[in-house]
């Protein structure tokens, strides 16, 4: 039995197969409707548009992408909305430990990954402390 996610999910990849497996995993886990987007500037727009009217939102973001990359989405973020309760899990192919330190010295970035996770992934950063209090019960099916 899913349970219901008062987060709102949203997606930020360019590669069509990789945002399809990542949306199969994720309505494995909640009862949310996800939203995707192509790249950053389609995200931001979207930010814009919306922030005031949500508790929270969780971005599963992809460093490069066309248009606006995550880094510039990152700091668009830390910039416009700082004290918002958005929730960033940079999703990545780097193995430089230089992005690693860089993503996570954003304040609004939670965890820091290889693009390719699993339902045992997903359900771990679905856990994170930092967005527990967002939850209205448990998410995992029994």
């Amino acid at each position: 039995m899913t349970k219901t996610f008062p987060l709102e999910i949203l997606i930020a990849e360019d590669d069509q197969l990789i945002t399809e497996l990542q949306k199969r995993q994720l309505v494995k886990l909640v009862d949310s409707p996800l939203k995707t987007f192509w790249n950053g500037k389609e995200l931001m727009n979207y930010l814009q548009g919306v922030i005031d009217e949500r508790n929270a939102i969780l971005i599963f973001l992809d460093i490069n992408m066309p248009v606006m990359g995550g880094w510039e989405v990152l700091d668009q973020i830390n910039e416009l909305y700082a004290y918002k309760n958005i929730f960033v899990v940079m999703l990545t192919s780097s193995v430089y430990p230089a992005d690693r330190e860089k993503a996570l010295s954003y304040p609004q970035v939670i965890s820091f990954n290889d693009k390719f996770l699993d339902q045992e992934d997903y359900k771990a950063i679905l856990s994170l402390k930092t967005i527990r209090p967002f939850f209205n019960s448990e998410i995992f099916s029994e």
